[in-house]
This record gives C-alpha cells, structure tokens and sequence, in this order.
C-alpha cells in the first residue's frame, strides 16, 4: 500500500535534501506524530514508515532522529539517537558506507545508544532509472500497460543498443509452422501457419517470432493433431485455447511480432504415425527454434497451460510513503523497508526437464515468475523492481565478443558446464520418459558445434571418464533403471531420478574410450543403442556390500569378508533389483553382499582410484552392464606388479577373484551396453 499523505513535520523532507546534507530533526515531535497518527484515518506516511521500522529500538532517552543517504545501498539510513552520540560516535558515517548494513550490527555495545532502519527509494511502476535511483515498484498486475510497456522497453532497448552479443540470432532459420496472431485476423482469433518460403538464392525468408516456454500440466487442452490441422490452418478462437497461450498470444501482440511458436500447437500431437514422424523430425529442432526465437516468453509461474501467465499477484508486504524528489516537485518517490535477502522461490517451470534447454539457449528471455516480471539478453539482467542493470560491458567495446574464447577454452567451460547442467535437469521432471535424451539434446548440439567432440547418450568423449562416474544424490529415494530401455546402463540417462557426478578425480593416462556402432541418428545421442569399448584396469573383488550406499571401516568391520577393505572405499549400486539374484548373497539377518562383481578403473585422486562396478551379460564375450560406482579404492594395494608387501594388501588379495587365479587387475577391452 502507498500512503502519499504528509504531516506538517514532514512536509519540507524531500529526496535530494536527505541526499545532499542528509536531515538532522528533534525527535520528540515525531514521536508524538507517530503517536496521534495512530489512530488517525489519514495518518502521514512518512512518520508511520519511521515509527514501524524503529519501535523495536527507540528508548526513552533518545531526542534525535536522523535521515542519511547510502548511496551503495539507494536506501536512506533513517535512525533514532542522541546529540552525544552524533557528535561523538563515528557509527552514523559508518551507516552510509559501502557496507553501513553490517557495521551497527556488529557493534553491540552501541545497541541502546542507537536505533536504525533502511529505507529503500523507489521509483514508480514501469519507470526509468533517474539518476542513482534504479529500484522500482511492482504491479499488482503483470498484465498492466506500465508491465507490458516496461517489457517492450527492454527489448527495444536489446536490440538498438546491445550491439552484436546480443543480435546473434539466426533469423535465417524458420521453424516448420507458427501462430499467426495479426490483430487482422480479429481481436479473438489467431492460425497455424507454415512459412517455409525461400528467395532466389534458396535461402528461407527471414522471420520474427516469439517462443513460448511453459508447463503443460496434467489437464486437456486443444492441441494440433492430424485430424484438425486444416481447421487449425483457417482459424482458431482464443477462446479455445488455454489461458497460458491466450496470454502468450497478448504479450507477442503488445511486444510488436506477428508470429509465435508454441509446440502443442505447432507440432502434430498424437499417437499416430503422422504425429509420431513429425515429432521425431521437430524434436531435432528443438534447440534451434529458441535458439533463433527473437525473443521467448518464459511462463515461469504458471504450473500448467490452463493457469495462464498474467494473473494478479498479492500486494507488497511492505507499505510505502511518497516524498518529492525536491521540494515543490511534483515528481514523487516511494520510500519501503529494506529487505536484504528474499526466500528463494522455486519457480513450477524450473521443475520442468524441457525448459532448461529452452531457456538456456534462448538470446532473449522475457520472464513471469511468482514476484515480478523480468529480462536476460546476452548484455544485460533486468527486472521489474530494478532497472537498468547491466551484466557486461557496454557494447562499443572494440573486441569482438565472438573472437574472445579459443575454441579449446569454450570447450573446457562447456564441459566443465555439463556436469552441472546435468545434475540440474536430472531432478527435473518429465511428462514422457523417452524425453530423457531429446529434451537436452539442443544444449548438447550447441556444445558439440563449438567443441568438435563426439557426444553419445549424454557423454562427451573427451570426457568419458567424468560423464561416465555419476551416482545417485545421497539422502534421495533409490531410483530404478526404466524398465523400458532408454539409454544404455553406462548414462545417466539410463536412470529416473536425480543424480551427481564424482569431483576431483582425474581420468586415468592409459584409458581408452571408443563409441562403438549404434542404431538411428548419432549426432545427438537421442537413440541408445549405443556401446562403449573401454580399455583399462579390470578387477573383480569376491564381495562388498549390496546397498545403495556403502561405506568400509578399514579393520573394523563386523563381517569379516569386508574386513580388509580400504576405509577410503565408497561403493554407490543404481539399482539393487536390476542385479541378477545369482550376484547377491545374504539370507534374512545375514549381511547383503554382492558377489564376485568387477571393478572397472576410469579415474584417480592421488593413490585412490575410481570407477565403474559392472557384471558380465550372459551369453556373451567380454561384454558388461554397469552395475555402479566406487570411489577412493587405494591404488596402492595394487602394484605395477602386484608386489603385495604389507599384510592388508596380503589379505585383500583373499577378496580377489580366484577363478584363473586372478590377484591383480587385468588391462583388458570391455564393452558397455
């Protein structure tokens, strides 16, 4: 709520005195005022605003108020204390530094001498930053003219004035079909359109659209099949539509384009064989249609289609005062307590496995989330209650933001990226398993552009050892592997559920990874027919333990069998019902073992190693399924010759495999299916 009401105390207070000698007052009189104003139905704003932030800390004996500006925080430091104090303590200077949050804080001796609050300077809804001001207040509304506008400005000023960052879009790509949404259609009305036309040269015609990033839900809702795509092609009403895509259509209208690409629509959906092939060909496209998008709209709030993305929003919970900017100005600005930190909220969208790819490779993000409505180019963040923040440098800056990575140093940062870009979508969710691999196969087809390097199911090449030691997230449900085949056991995109990939570990010197043959397209990994041949260490250990998690005491363990195993040693199953009942050991009350299993080497920390833990399939010749993982297996144990000369490497060799006399790891090829 906005109180623009003024007593006669604070009616000579504006802005830019506070900000060019700051106000020194009585504090009696405004006590006083705080007092009345209380049960007064026009109370001031100002002394209202005053009173609730200092109640708390103001005692008897204090007779000044001061108001100070802090211009690293835009807040004027409003605080309640005594003449003594002013002239004596160095603290109200402290208060308008750089960190004036944190210095009374700390200062507790000073705690009944003093009294403070910040008040943050707003500017109104939808306005421009001026001068140092660059806080904003929100609309109830992100439907709101001041909402929209302010949007508009945001691309408006993206592409005039961004330079070539953000002009990167391929406006040569045109998706198969779009939403026409010209108001000369009608107010109610849009169409399905396709405008694969191409000029003289053969190239397409280049064409504006907006994407939309949204969660479906679990409700029906009009969609484009086989059987109405020619009604579609005519016209459709919005009224048919669901709420999220009538908004979609609104802010397109408003942000100026005439065309709009949303998949339940542009894309045939169905089970059918007409829907089944266009979707297996404009999956593949996924990543391009946001990728070249002009701008995508990122329905972050809304938790499925039907909800729709400009719906009202609760008021602020903190009130606010108007004062003047000068004195006799008509212009106003809006003082509100100061909240340092926010509770984070996790956005439905966030949740969804798609949007992550959706929103990473789009150049424009215009986002609705639960607080305000915000932007992201290449140049620049913006939100709604903070204007004008720039994340880069100006774009007159003389190096070519193309040229400033070597390929090598772009590569590295992209896989250095991909294991946390994974571990993000992993916990997301997904309405179609067999999404697991498509829906991220844009991310990895931009990555692989830029790198050269193979990329199969979800692992890099170059990197096989860390894309391939992966466990699942500690303190999660035990995941299953899908019963229908998704991936091959070796992904991560083998398993439903989160999971995280081992740190600090380096791939071995002698390890040798090969994709082999695989069926249906490779470029992207979204089929996982997929093999891998590995050559390196192989050793097989006759038990450890066959839980999803499993720690060794070194010695001190109360099964014996796993008495000699390395405290270091950390073993992680994915999924104990997938391993054959004649792997597992252990009647009711018995510890639960797993039997004669292989450990597959891929990677080191110093003297510990760590790998896969696979089993043999039947009925075939050197071919294995991961089972697992381990890690900190010490590599000392093992010697270059298996010179086994303390006593606990003299026993773990009893924990080896005996079949063919095995005591020492073998460097062999072993397949992965």
């Amino acid at each position: 709520m906005i109180n623009t009401n003024r007593c006669t105390l604070c009616q000579p207070i504006s802005l830019n005195v506070i900000v060019a000698t700051g106000i020194t007052l009585p504090l009696e009189p405004h006590l006083t005022a705080w007092q009345n104003g209380l049960d007064s139905r026009n109370p001031c704003g100002l002394c209202a605003l005053i009173y609730h932030s200092l109640r708390l800390g103001v005692y008897w004996w204090m007779d000044t108020l001061l108001l100070r500006y802090n211009a690293h925080a835009g807040a004027v430091v409003v605080a309640a204390t005594t003449k003594e104090f002013v002239r004596t303590s160095i603290l109200p200077k402290l208060l308008c530094g750089e960190h004036g949050e944190k210095w009374f804080s700390e200062a507790y001796e000073y705690k009944f001498k003093f009294a403070y609050a910040f008040l943050n300077v707003n500017l109104g809804i939808g306005e421009s930053k001026s001068d140092s001001i660059s806080r904003r207040l929100r609309s109830t509304n992100p439907g709101s003219d001041d909402c929209l506008r302010l949007a508009r400005r945001w691309l408006d000023a993206c592409t005039e004035l961004h330079g070539k960052r953000c002009q990167n879009v391929d406006m040569n790509f045109v998706p198969t079909r779009l939403i026409d949404v010209s108001p000369k259609l009608g107010r109610d009305a849009v169409k399905l359109v396709s405008l694969l036309e191409y000029d003289d040269l053969g190239n397409p015609t280049s064409v504006k659209y907006a994407a939309l990033s949204y969660c479906w839900g679990t409700d029906p809702f009009l969609t484009t099949t086989s059987s109405n795509i020619r009604a579609m092609q005519q016209s459709i009403s919005l009224s048919q539509l669901p709420q999220t895509i009538q908004d979609a259509i609104r802010i397109t209208r408003y942000m100026g384009l005439r065309y709009l690409w949303v998949d339940s629509l542009c894309i045939l959906q169905g089970t059918d064989t007409a829907a089944q092939q266009d979707w297996l060909s404009e999956s593949w496209k996924m990543g391009q249609i946001y990728q070249s998008a002009y701008f995508t709209i990122s329905a972050e709030s809304a938790p499925a289609a039907l909800a729709g993305i400009l719906n009202e929003r609760p008021a602020p919970s903190v009130d606010f005062c108007a004062i003047p900017k000068s004195e006799g100005d008509s212009d106003a600005i809006y003082l509100g307590q100061h909240q340092f930190s926010n509770p984070t909220i996790t956005e439905p969208l966030h949740c969804r496995g798609w949007a992550l790819q959706e929103t990473t490779l789009s150049k424009r993000l215009l986002r609705f989330g639960t607080r305000e409505v915000s932007w992201r180019c290449s140049h620049a963040e913006e939100t709604e209650t903070r204007s004008e923040r720039q994340a880069y440098p100006p774009s007159n800056r003389s190096i070519d933001v193309e040229q400033m990575a070597e390929p090598t140093e772009q590569a590295r940062e992209i896989y250095d990226g991909w294991q946390e870009i994974v571990e993000d979508y992993s916990g997301r969710m997904l309405s179609k398993k067999s999404d697991k691999l498509p829906a991220i196969a844009g991310l990895a087809g931009v990555a692989q552009k830029a790198t050269g390097d193979a990329y199969v199911a979800g692992v890099w090449r170059q990197n096989a050892s860390q894309g391939l030691l992966w466990m699942h997230q500690r303190g999660k449900q035990e995941y299953a592997r899908k019963m229908e085949f998704q991936a091959p056991t070796w992904s991560w995109a083998s398993v439903k559920g989160p999971v995280r990939f081992l740190q600090d570990y380096f791939q071995t010197t002698d390890l040798v990874v090969k994709f082999l043959s695989s069926k249906g397209r490779t470029t992207e990994g979204f089929h996982s027919h997929y093999q891998l041949s590995i050559k390196g260490s192989v050793l097989q250990l006759s038990t450890i333990r066959c839980h999803q998690f499993g720690s060794y005491y070194g010695g001190y363990d109360n099964f014996l069998p796993w008495g000699d195993l390395c405290s270091t040693l950390e073993t992680y199953l994915d999924d104990l019902n997938d391993i054959p009942r004649r792997y597992r050991r252990g009647r009711k009350g018995d510890p639960k073992e797993l039997v004669n299993s292989c450990f597959l080497f891929l990677a080191e920390s110093g003297s510990l190693g760590a790998g896969l833990i696979i089993l043999p399939v039947e009925m075939s010749h050197n071919r294995y399924r991961r089972i697992g993982m381990f890690k900190g297996f010490p590599l000392k144990d093992l010697g270059s010759k298996q010179s086994l000369r303390s006593e606990r490497a003299w026993k773990l060799k009893n924990h080896l495999k005996r079949n063919n006399d095995q005591k020492k790891p073998q460097t062999q090829d072993v397949v992965l299916i």
